[in-house]
């Protein structure tokens, strides 16, 4: 079984429906909430939890061999944070699929991560891939560029407001994939 985290994102939708085309047993970790109605269509099982509730996170690694961690916090809310979600909700992860003998962990991040940019959502990704090396658990890390939705939001935003500040020292070129590459 290959549980998927952040399986109702955008990312993690595409993973999911790849999965289920190679006809490979998928799960997805659902936040109660969630637009997960979908997911019956793929014959993906679903499991409601949480990245902040490790309880749930035990359960939902029951009898999974490999995860693949899509997710991560778009707009940050008092409740649904960096430091609650990306950092210490994966080290629960990581340390629950250790308890639970999984096989190998697929961690979707960024580029930008090893930098050293004061930026929280890197910040916040570079400790969720240190927890993952650290875990001892057999991993791979995908640090991909940003999607084309980051750049049309950006773009939007720059029509209001004049200037967009894109994350990184000005000097590299910049060459995203889109999303269904």
């Amino acid at each position: 079984m290959i549980l998927v985290t952040g399986a109702t994102g955008h990312t993690g939708q595409h993973v999911v429906r790849a999965l289920r085309a190679l006809k490979l047993p998928t799960r997805a970790l659902v936040r109660k909430g969630s637009e997960y109605y979908w997911l019956n269509d793929t014959g993906c099982r679903y499991f409601f939890g949480d990245l902040r509730d490790p309880d749930s996170l035990r359960r939902a690694c029951r009898d999974v061999t490999h995860i693949v961690v899509a997710s991560g916090v778009h707009l940050e809310t008092r409740d649904n944070h960096h430091a609650n979600v990306t950092v210490e909700g994966h080290r629960a992860l990581f340390e629950a699929a250790r308890e639970r003998g999984v096989g190998r962990v697929v961690l979707l991040s960024c580029i930008g991560v090893d930098r050293d940019l004061d930026v929280p959502a890197f910040t916040a990704r570079r400790s969720a891939e240190e927890a993952l090396v650290a875990s001892g658990l057999e991993y791979a890390i995908l640090r991909a560029a940003p999607h084309e939705r980051v750049f049309l939001d950006s773009a939007v935003r720059g029509l209001d407001h004049d200037t967009v500040w894109l994350p990184g020292p000005g000097t590299a070129p910049l060459a995203p994939l889109p999303a269904r590459d």
